[in-house]
């Protein structure tokens, strides 16, 4: 068993190894098809990124996660605001839009702070901060068929044999089954990028993002503990308020 992990994470450690040390550009990638290679070729598609103009393209990927995010809550049966007024939908967009930020921002910190002080790597916030964007892209693709399944199944169903309820479920799974896919393969391009940078094992890649994921954990765990303390208070607050103000008039009537 044990050798047989050491066979897969040895063909993984392949697969997103680079095998020549010089940093070569694969003549085949270019800025056109850079997204299919970092779906197929992570390795050799980040290192033309790197080699070429790192920033390019990294912000607008940010961005199209906003916007795709602020489209699923739009069509998300769970969660409704098509009713509200459009300023509260696009409160809805610019707040998810700094909350992913400043998520991707702390995890980018963490594998920086994690990497040199425990694997002692050398790595910058903005090389993690660029690698995080593109291990997006599998998520945005994921997403965005979501998104188009969403809208697909709030127009007129054909009869199934529960009454397009049948439809409904495989179109869940087939969604839940993508997304799972993508953010399997997300972790992969992120595990290539750090390996990539850092010229580290693949060993040491996984443990910088396991430490590093599992800060940025804790640190929601501890801001949502605190949201949930306040959210006590609050009603305590409320409930105290009201039996005064009900005392008040019971004592007047008396």
């Amino acid at each position: 068993m044990h050798n047989h992990i050491l066979i897969d994470m040895q063909e993984l450690d392949d697969f997103i190894d680079d095998q020549d040390d010089e940093a070569v550009v694969n003549p085949v990638i270019n800025w056109n098809s850079i997204w299919y290679h970092i779906l197929f070729s992570p390795n050799d598609a980040l290192q033309f990124i790197f080699l070429k103009d790192k920033m390019r393209h990294t912000w607008l990927i940010y961005l199209l996660m906003t916007i795709l995010t602020g489209l699923s809550q739009l069509t998300n049966e769970g969660f409704r605001i098509e009713s509200q007024p459009t300023i509260y939908r696009i409160g809805v967009i610019l707040v998810t839009a700094l909350v992913l930020f400043i998520l991707y921002a702390v995890m980018s910190l963490s594998l920086g702070y994690s990497g040199r002080l425990i694997f002692k790597f050398k790595g910058r916030f903005i090389d993690f901060l660029i690698i995080q964007a593109w291990s997006l892209i599998p998520v945005f693709i994921s997403g965005l068929l979501q998104v188009t399944i969403n809208v697909l199944m709030k127009m007129e169903q054909p009869e199934g044999i529960n009454g397009g309820g049948d439809l409904a479920l495989v179109a869940t799974i087939i969604v839940g089954l993508l997304r799972g896919i993508g953010l399997i393969w997300a972790v992969v391009i992120a595990l290539a990028g750090i390996k990539l940078t850092q010229k580290t094992a693949l060993a040491k890649s996984i443990g910088n993002y396991a430490i590093a994921g599992l800060a940025l954990m804790i640190i929601l765990f501890g801001i949502s503990m605190m949201f949930v303390y306040y959210q006590s208070q609050q009603t305590m607050s409320n409930t105290e308020t009201n039996k005064s103000q009900y005392d008040e008039i019971i004592s007047r009537k008396n």
